[in-house]
């Protein structure tokens, strides 16, 4: 009987494959909410999408801090009569809206006025304030009866005009690209001059 053939042998284990590299994943653009069919309007707007995006378009004469310590912003300065009743804000110079109009005190009141309006969702928060006039770079505000907390109401965001989409002061201005989409885009000339953490910030559409 031949001998046993010779078994050929065993072919080497698969080599593993090494590593596949791993891929990065996608970039995905830094993207906020955003409801176009709802105004952006300061002191109509109710949806609070729309609320958070209004933060990044428009100030107000003052901004509380942590401490819910009012720190002028808008205005430099006030100053405040005997009685405690009469209210006058100095606006800070050379500031102005994202289309480059200067902000004045006419803008200023009126803004304020809007704000006091039964429509408005600070209307309450005025129901102490009789009256808005407006100076040249001063804005005053005559109160029914004393309130020496005043300034802390009154980091109301200023708006230019009463359409749904109003322009601000704030760092960001509200564009639309040649592809139809909706984008916050960094102002340029924004007065405070801060470094800005998005040069541009996706809107999506809700």
């Amino acid at each position: 009987m031949p001998a046993a053939a010779r078994r050929s042998p065993l072919p080497p284990p698969a080599r593993t494959s090494p590593l596949r590299r791993r891929r990065s994943p996608a970039s995905i653009p830094f993207t906020l909410a955003f409801y176009p069919e709802y105004t952006l309007h300061p002191a109509r707007a109710a949806n609070r999408a729309n609320l958070t995006l209004g933060s990044l378009l428009y100030e107000g004469l003052f901004s509380v801090d942590a401490s819910f310590q009012a720190q002028p912003l808008l205005c430099s300065g006030y100053t405040v009569s005997e009685d405690g009743l009469t209210w006058t804000f100095t606006l800070r110079e050379g500031i102005t809206f994202s289309d480059g109009t200067p902000l004045t005190g006419t803008v200023a009141a009126q803004a304020l006025r809007d704000a006091m309006a039964p429509d408005s969702h600070y209307a309450q928060r005025l129901g102490g304030v009789r009256s808005v006039a407006a100076g040249e770079g001063t804005v005053t505000v005559t109160l029914s009866t004393p309130n020496g907390a005043l300034p802390v109401l009154l980091d109301i965001p200023i708006a230019l005009g009463d359409g749904d989409r109003p322009l601000g002061t704030g760092p960001y201005v509200l564009t639309e690209e040649a592809t139809g989409e909706t984008v916050l885009t960094a102002r340029s000339g924004w007065w405070q001059g801060r470094s800005l953490p998005f040069q541009t910030i996706h809107l999506a559409s809700v």
